[in-house]
């Protein structure tokens, strides 16, 4: 099992993160609950007003200090005897009684005295009763709180929020951003396996062993791939060889046969046998296209001569007695070149002449036409037979990986789909176009040398 020693670091970094976390909201608290207990609190305030009040013989006199206290605060104060009489009152609104009784007194001194709440101290058998203002203050049976500690608690909770979702979001931007650092070239490489990496991956810490692992499967398969490219070439050398011998006595034995029955089946062993060997070269090619290191070996060549020598090499195959071919070109074409591989492209005429010939056992007529275009120039190879399907022709264009099916490649157009493939990596289109029982028309566009940038 491998261990990641950068996972962990980075779970570590984290439970650091949350510990910081911990500590700044603690540390927040504490400095809070300190600036809160320097300031005014109402027991500090009431202390400070009952020092301040001297009584003797029922004579009250209230400090300058404590007067400025009350008005700033917008407070009032009253002080009444043993009996419950009031003898004095500082900045008291109106509608207060004079007079208070025992039950009076106990209820106000836990609840509130005409919708103030107030607070009470004890000096010298008198009892001094101090109001604050409504919207400040609320009182409860067995304790107060300021409409300041509530908000400043509301203030604080709401701070630590913002704080805590801050820095979440930052914790999560950070780790994302990292775990996209470490991970993009691994999925870039391991998207570009199919085709090879260019250059080894290499990367950092505990995420090397992922690259190891990565650069073993290119090489292997890379290593795979070759092997199978020089397997296929072998099989395909090795067939071709009989191949060869069979349809050159075929060919011999054809042409000095007489026997019209003894001919009539020799015909399908040379078309077969023809089928074989094209087969044998798509398959070759197919190898070439696939392989990571596939290019393109390009040459500048005549256009026209190069056609009519690919018809006059099929046409001499003898085996053609049921096809009429019609060739036919663009005089304007006749000093024209194209820069693309002989091969390729040689091969993908073979391969549209060769599909008419397979779906036509009954024979047609094979129509092969340059045309020439503005920058570029058309090849059109067309035939009057059995034409394909809608639902056929959507197939051969649906399947957009090139695969080579060997088990199908007679019913699913595998000829036409590696010379769109070859048309493609020439930098031209091809086209088909078909009516089922009318006709089957191929139509490829490639550029003019003179036009390719």
């Amino acid at each position: 099992m491998i261990k990641f020693k950068s996972i962990y670091r980075l779970i570590r970094r984290f439970i650091v993160f949350f510990i910081l976390l911990l500590l700044i909201n603690i540390l927040v608290i504490f400095i809070a609950g300190f600036s809160k207990a320097n300031s005014a609190s109402i027991t500090s305030t009431l202390n400070l007003i009952a020092e301040q009040t001297d009584i003797s013989q029922a004579k009250v006199e209230l400090e300058d200090n404590a007067q400025k206290t009350i008005e700033q605060n917008d407070l009032w104060m009253m002080v009444l005897d043993e009996n419950g009489n009031q003898i004095f009152d500082f900045n008291l609104p109106r509608g207060f009684a004079t007079h208070y009784s025992l039950t009076d007194v106990a209820r106000f001194s836990r609840f509130y005295l005409n919708d103030y709440p107030v607070f009470t101290q004890i000096k010298e058998n008198f009892l001094i009763v101090v109001g604050f203002p409504k919207d400040k203050v609320f009182k409860f049976p067995a304790n107060y709180y300021e409409r300041s500690d509530l908000e400043f608690a509301r203030s604080t909770i709401l701070a630590l929020a913002i704080l805590n979702c801050l820095f979440f979001v930052g914790a999560y931007v950070y780790s994302t951003r990292l775990v996209i650092k470490k991970f993009t070239p691994i999925t870039e490489a391991i998207n570009s396996l199919p085709k090879g990496l260019s250059n080894d991956l290499s990367l950092h810490d505990d995420f090397q062993k992922i690259a190891d692992a990565i650069n073993k499967a290119d090489k292997q398969l890379k290593e795979n791939e070759d092997f199978k490219e020089k397997w296929i070439s072998g099989i395909a050398h090795d067939i071709k060889t009989p191949l060869s011998v069979i349809i050159s006595n075929t060919s011999l034995a054809k042409e000095k046969e007489t026997d019209s029955d003894i001919l009539r089946h020799m015909d399908p062993v040379l078309v077969e046998s023809y089928y074989i060997q094209n087969l044998l070269n798509d398959l070759n090619i197919f190898t070439r296209l696939k392989n990571y290191t596939f290019e393109l070996h390009k040459e500048e060549i005549k256009i026209v001569p190069f056609f009519k020598e690919i018809v006059i090499q099929i046409i001499n195959q003898g085996i053609w007695d049921k096809f009429e071919f019609e060739f036919d070109y663009d005089s304007t074409l006749n000093e024209q070149t194209m820069f693309v591989e002989k091969n390729l492209i040689s091969r993908v005429i073979h391969n549209l002449i060769y599909n008419s010939v397979l779906h036509n056992p009954e024979g047609c007529k094979i129509s092969i036409n340059l045309h020439r275009q503005a920058d570029a120039f058309q090849i059109i190879i067309s035939d009057n037979g059995v034409g394909i399907s809608k639902e056929k022709m959507t197939e051969i264009y649906s399947n957009e990986q090139m695969e080579f099916d060997l088990a199908g490649v007679r019913r699913y157009g595998m000829g036409l789909r590696i010379s769109l493939h070859i048309i493609q990596v020439h930098g031209g289109q091809m086209h088909i176009e078909s009516e089922l029982n009318q006709y089957f028309r191929t139509i490829i566009e490639l550029p003019l040398v003179d036009f390719i940038s």
